[in-house]
């Protein structure tokens, strides 16, 4: 197993070195190779940096004997910064190495970085005989966080959610965003993990679709700047839950006669077809009323209807027929073309 140290860089430490150097010159075996997977992830407060204990010497041997590593600094503020301007490295950090082996990860924390300067970093390591070659260059520009999103709402539909923020004008200090916030939306699913489900967006909307109507589902919002190539991780937004519903009735049925029989009056139509389709509702009015009357419900596979009430429409009537689904909503088509009776 793999073995992460961890440190957080509190007060900038200025280690340096003195002694007399010597005529002696340290064999190729025991000077380690150059750290070549030296890496950063920046967050809302400050950077952290990882790379490897190497496992092997310039000349290829296996070596176990780093005694230290040192993390170098340079920063730069947008004013001086160049692109061909000579890097200037402070010695950051001193790492002790006698409880970490070849293999292991270390990581360190550095959470004094000023808004708007570039910076560069590098790491090295000392076997007892001189340090090694610095690492790969790490370099990114750094800003204080934009604010965390703000306001997040969804719009339930069927099968998808729309989710909606305010949009990030502000630090999180408050003062203006210099430039335009970038988004990423994350989502839980039932209580699982909360995960990436967009690349970063410009527009403080994001509609998830092909979602499963009645299963929850969580939102958080993230906000991102960019200076210069460097992308600056804000706040977060609050988390939002809703359920997608099922609000699409299923096809208007196509009513086709009614007619009298010898129970009563018999309503006719023509069946609709729909996945959830669970019935038809019967509906009818008088003559000289408008007021429709629920008079019988069907189930999926009926065409047909009785309105056993025949004294209903001793002076005429008219009959109307609707679809409904399963759906926990109940969801209802129009009515039918209504049919007179009389």
């Amino acid at each position: 197993m793999v073995k992460k140290i961890c440190i957080l860089i509190g007060l900038l430490v200025l280690v340096i070195g003195c002694g007399k150097k010597t005529s002696l010159v340290p064999p190729k075996a025991a000077t380690p190779r150059p750290i070549n997977d030296l890496s950063c992830e920046l967050g809302e407060k400050g950077a952290e940096f990882s790379w490897t204990y190497p496992v092997k010497s310039v000349a290829g041997v296996d070596i176990d004997n780093i005694r230290y590593f040192r993390l170098y600094k340079s920063m730069a503020s947008a004013d001086e910064y160049c692109d061909d301007c000579p890097v200037k490295y402070v010695d950051l950090l001193k790492v002790e190495a006698g409880n970490v082996a070849p293999g292991d990860t270390l990581t360190v924390f550095d959470p004094n970085l000023t808004p708007r300067h570039h910076y560069t970093y590098s790491v090295v390591s000392w076997s007892g005989w001189h340090d090694s070659r610095g690492s790969n260059i790490v370099s990114f520009w750094w800003d204080q966080p934009a604010a965390a999103p703000a306001g997040p709402r969804v719009e339930v539909g069927d099968g998808f959610l729309a989710l909606k923020w305010q949009p990030v004008t502000s630090y999180h200090d408050g003062s203006p965003l210099v430039e335009g916030a970038l988004y990423q939306v994350f989502r839980q699913v039932a209580g699982g993990e909360m995960v990436a489900v967009t690349d970063k967006i410009d527009e403080p909307l994001f509609v998830d679709q092909g979602l499963v109507n009645d299963r929850k589902y969580s939102y958080q919002v993230k906000s991102f700047h960019k200076l210069g190539e460097t992308l600056i991780q804000g706040g977060t937004s609050e988390v939002v839950r809703a359920l997608p519903k099922d609000r699409t009735p299923p096809p208007v049925p196509a009513l086709l006669s009614v007619v009298r029989v010898d129970e009563g009056i018999k309503v006719l139509w023509d069946t609709v077809t729909a996945p959830d389709l669970a019935g038809y509702r019967v509906y009818r009015r008088l003559l000289t009323d408008d007021q429709w009357q629920l008079v019988g419900k069907t189930g999926s596979g009926a065409f047909s209807f009785v309105d056993l009430d025949q004294k209903a429409c001793v002076q005429g009537c008219r009959y109307g027929v609707s679809s409904v689904d399963s759906s926990p909503q109940t969801n209802e088509s129009a009515m039918s073309p209504e049919v007179v009776f009389d």
